[in-house]
């Protein structure tokens, strides 16, 4: 994937992502981005830290050529296409307000004169005085199915990769808060997520829509204790064969007590309901649910344990997880590990890792998720992904990265699948802000029933950045 199309990845949860990545990394051919627009409750800061307006403007062009370029089942066919890339990257920073802009299109060129049209563009604003703030996010994602590195997904999705099409999300947010930094506070916020499919064959894919509503209000009578209550409403509803709707609501109070100078307690309790409704039968299930966690500072980072135990749709899920955050010589790591217990299913290990170390000539990046998740049928899915990059600089002009993925999806009714990703390339910067990639990619995938799909392919891309400053 080249710089250009890494663009779409901005703020999410405090950290500073712009519409523009530099440096050259990984294949062309798998455009991907990471479009978040923050939490629905006060989004951070979408702009870079001087004030004004910035913009970038990008094209690049680039050829694709190998076996079963779209990881089609039990397929060799030689094939190759054509990448046309235009981006643009628009931010404004005054004292009180951001603006960001940002667009990534793609035109696809495949063997038999047929385009396609693969556009991502993301719209963010938040403006904030000294009580208030307001935050709003817009951002659109239309990528081919096969472009997926996971075959699961949030929206309650198995993906299938067998086959063409492609497959878009809209995403909107709102955010309201009141009161910062006053004893009383409160916050709106609204989410609605639409998820449609296009030109695909497979009847694993399902359009589904979700809207999120929440309510908070908080009350910091001092510096060490602060008590929130949250209400929180969410309808999902998918276009599947069983015309699926489920609807949850949640109410919960959480209190957060600074026990000491380094030491945190927060507990919080509530009731969840989730109703679940198709066209063959209906299903409810309700409780209390509450969550208890401690964490500790000390001079490199933080550590924890949590208990929770929530409401979802296959009932009840109970976990117990410790975690652990630190600053290292050139880098960060952070960690956790923990256990998954449901009504429905059995005991699944939980586990997060995150890696960051820079050298001078060298850029290492690990992530590893595993999570359990209740898809449409309200069952259980635990999903398995590990992502590593290597970057090692060659000359001050040219540089060799590694990029490897594997995900796993088990579901209980056994249907199983597992893929992995590996590139390797080599870029080199032409002249200023232009630069030249190729490389070689592998994909493969299998399930349950050893339906097997590989592709292997080789890439070259070229790309030219334009900065302005007004």
């Amino acid at each position: 994937m080249t710089k250009m199309h890494e663009r779409l990845r901005h703020k999410t949860c405090g950290a500073r992502q712009r519409l523009a990545t530099k440096g050259p990394k990984a294949q062309v051919a798998r455009v991907a981005l990471a479009c978040a627009t923050g939490a629905l409750l006060g989004t951070p800061g979408l702009a870079e830290e001087i004030k004004g307006n910035h913009s970038q403007l990008g094209y690049s062009l680039g050829i694709e050529s190998g076996t079963n370029l779209d990881l089609r089942r039990e397929n060799d066919d030689y094939e190759s296409r054509l990448n046309a890339g235009l981006t643009y990257d628009y931010s404004r920073a005054t004292q009180s307000s951001e603006l960001h802009f940002g667009s990534d299109l793609l035109w696809r060129l495949e063997d038999g004169g047929e385009t396609v049209f693969l556009p991502k563009l993301a719209l963010d604003y938040k403006t904030q005085s000294a009580r208030d703030a307001l935050s709003f996010g817009l951002n659109y994602t239309r990528t081919e199915v096969t472009d997926q590195s996971v075959s699961y997904d949030e929206t309650g999705s198995v993906l299938d990769y067998d086959g063409r099409g492609q497959r878009g999300v809209a995403d909107l947010k709102l955010g309201y808060q009141g009161g910062i930094d006053s004893p009383v506070s409160f916050s709106v916020g609204y989410r609605y997520t639409d998820l449609q499919y296009y030109d695909t064959q497979s009847t694993s894919y399902s359009n589904s829509q979700r809207a999120y509503y929440d309510l908070g209000l908080t009350l910091t009578p001092n510096a060490s204790s602060s008590y929130q209550l949250a209400l929180h409403y969410d309808d999902y509803n998918v276009d599947n064969i069983t015309e699926t709707e489920r609807q949850t609501s949640s109410v919960s109070v959480l209190t957060t007590q600074r026990l000491d100078a380094v030491t945190t307690l927060q507990f919080g309790v509530g009731y969840s309901d989730v109703q679940t409704d198709r066209i063959t039968y209906d299903e409810r299930v309700n409780g209390a649910i509450f969550n208890l966690g401690l964490e500790r500072e000390d001079r490199l980072g933080t550590y924890g344990v949590m208990l929770s135990s929530q409401i979802e749709g296959s009932g009840r899920r109970q976990e117990l997880s410790a975690s652990r955050k630190r600053a290292l010589q050139n880098g960060t790591l952070s960690a956790m590990v923990g256990l998954s217990a449901s009504d429905e299913g059995d005991t699944n290990w939980i586990g997060a890792l995150s890696l960051s170390h820079e050298l001078p000539r060298d850029k290492l990046s690990l992530l590893l998720r595993r999570r359990v998740y209740s898809n449409d049928d309200n069952e259980d899915v635990v999903v398995t992904r590990i992502s590593a990059k290597v970057s090692h600089d060659l000359s001050e002009v040219s540089a060799l990265n590694f990029g490897l993925s594997a995900s796993t999806n088990e579901q209980e009714n056994g249907t199983d699948s597992r893929r992995i990703d590996a590139s390797v390339s080599l870029s080199r910067e032409l002249a200023r802000d232009t630069q030249l990639s190729a490389g070689l990619s592998k994909r493969y995938s299998k399930d349950t029933a050893d339906r097997t799909a590989d592709s292997e392919m080789l890439f070259v891309t070229l790309e030219k950045d334009l900065d302005f400053l007004h």
